[in-house]
């Protein structure tokens, strides 16, 4: 019996030590039994295991590796949108794979002008998200030395020449707008053509250019084929910068998306701005693509000359009191320091969430229960305004409302609050920007506003706070400072009559 069970305990001995973690140690069992078949299996398994725990391991640092080059790509693309003087300028990026090899930009330059860039590398994956991240840093480094968008790029090939594999290359388009003029100076390397859609006529147009693409003839070829060209856009224009992942999206029978599927939904979406047209582009190359994945990076940069979108007056107070842009600028650091926030999709069910975060955050403290339900409806109406007229009420998009206890705006800036001054409101968000001087005012008198029932948000924010100052496009977003005087917010109780 001996004899026969000593092949058990070696097999025993074994799968412990596989079981403990040591997959390299194998069984030694001289046995021609089915003991030693067994053993021999046992091995195998255990070398099996040992080869599946190291590709895990390093599939795990690739994810990782991956993670990152998303978190760079992330980082070199733009966030939200850019309002300069009357133009509103938005992006959007969606990538094939992990990461893609597309690209945008949109970067003041000193002169106040916005340099705008697209670019496509051929190729996508790590590789291309590589390139692109190197043409962020170069055209960061030359923007500001040379001052002609067709010198720039030939400076931009010369410098990737350098590194790009033969075979590789990059179109792209650069150009640099003066938002007080309208005038768009622009160069293309190899790039789609621009798609123009002009507010006064609701007619599109072409323009096209002849550069080849960086990197795809070395020696300064490119430099024969770039010239600059000039766009000017005027109110209620809009232009329309894409790569080829957008006009060569195919449908489940391969038919191409094409240019003149995109002239007819620019044609029709024209008229609601730089955000309308990217979300209807968008979503009907999505519809066109149907269950099908991506095949390339799709990437649209949209710049729209909204007359609405120029700040006007900024600022409303009962005291005449204001704050400069700087200042509210400055408020909304303080508030992130050592403020109080709710972060709120952008929509209205969000928002019931307000009236717990003033308790929460101490804002209502003191105040007795109608007092804090008047605050709460104050910040309702500020919050509703954006979520319905700024972002359309789209869940995906989010507004920051912060609590910035001893801030005073009717005391000016540097100055100590007074008494009565608990501290104010900052509320950011991304979304169109509004016109607080194009706001009717309300005629109380009429029976049908009374009957209407609705409409009275502007009169009870303007009413029941100190000082609402409201500065769009920042470089930060939208930003709105609201002032309260507890004494004043307990007698509102009701919409004052007129």
């Amino acid at each position: 019996m001996s004899i026969l069970l000593r092949p058990i305990g070696a097999l025993r001995t074994g799968i412990e030590r596989i079981g403990r973690g040591d997959l390299s140690t194998p069984i030694r069992l001289a046995n021609r039994t089915e003991f030693g078949l067994l053993a021999e299996e046992v091995n195998s398994m255990a070398s099996a295991l040992m080869k599946a725990q190291t590709e895990m391991v390093e599939r795990e640092r690739l994810a990782r590796e991956m993670e990152l080059a998303q978190q760079i790509q992330r980082s070199i693309l733009p966030s939200g949108q850019t309002v300069a003087g009357e133009f509103v300028i938005h992006g959007g990026h969606w990538a094939a794979a992990e990461v893609g090899g597309d690209y945008y930009d949109v970067i003041p330059l000193p002169d106040g002008k916005i340099a705008l860039a697209v670019a496509d590398v051929s190729g996508k994956g790590l590789a291309g998200c590589l390139i692109t991240a190197m043409i962020f840093s170069l055209l960061r480094a030359l923007r500001s030395i040379h001052h002609s968008p067709a010198e720039l790029l030939a400076v931009l090939d010369e410098r990737l020449g350098e590194t790009l594999q033969r075979g590789s290359f990059v179109t792209m388009f650069y150009g640099e707008l003066d938002s007080k003029t309208g005038r768009l100076v622009y160069s293309s390397a190899g790039h789609n053509p621009i798609l123009v859609y002009r507010g006064q006529t609701r007619r599109t147009e072409w323009h096209r250019s002849k550069g080849i693409p960086l990197g795809a003839i070395r020696g300064g070829a490119i430099r024969r084929t770039l010239e600059d060209q000039v766009i000017d856009l005027a109110p209620g224009d809009s232009l329309i910068q894409f790569t080829d992942g957008i006009n060569e999206t195919s449908d489940p029978l391969g038919q191409e998306f094409g240019f003149d599927r995109m002239e007819t939904i620019v044609s029709v979406a024209g008229p609601s701005g730089a955000r309308g047209i990217l979300d209807q582009l968008h979503h009907a190359v999505e519809k066109w693509r149907g269950d099908g994945l991506p095949m390339d990076d799709e990437t649209v940069l949209v710049v729209s000359r909204d007359a609405g979108a120029r700040p006007g007056p900024g600022a409303f107070s009962v005291d005449g009191s204001t704050l400069a842009l700087p200042e509210a600028l400055e408020r909304f650091e303080a508030a992130r320091k050592r403020g109080t926030s709710i972060q709120l999709p952008a929509t209205l069910d969000s928002l019931v969430g307000i009236r717990e975060w003033l308790d929460r955050s101490g804002a209502a403290r003191g105040l007795s229960s109608g007092g804090a339900d008047m605050l709460d409806l104050v910040l309702y109406e500020v919050c509703a305004n954006v979520v319905e007229h700024g972002y359309g009420k789209d869940p995906a998009r989010t507004l920051e409302l912060w609590w910035l206890p001893g801030a005073g705006l009717a005391a000016g800036p540097g100055s100590a609050a007074s008494p009565a001054t608990r501290g104010c409101f900052v509320l950011r968000d991304e979304g169109r920007p509004f016109r607080p001087d194009r706001a009717k005012k309300t005629d109380y008198e009429d029976p049908a506003v009374r009957k209407r029932g609705r409409g009275f948000g502007l009169d009870i924010i303007y009413r029941t706070m100190s000082a609402v100052v409201y500065h769009p496009g920042t470089n930060v977003g939208n930003i709105t400072v609201l002032e309260w005087d507890p004494l004043k917010l307990e007698q509102q109780d009701e919409v004052p009559n007129a």
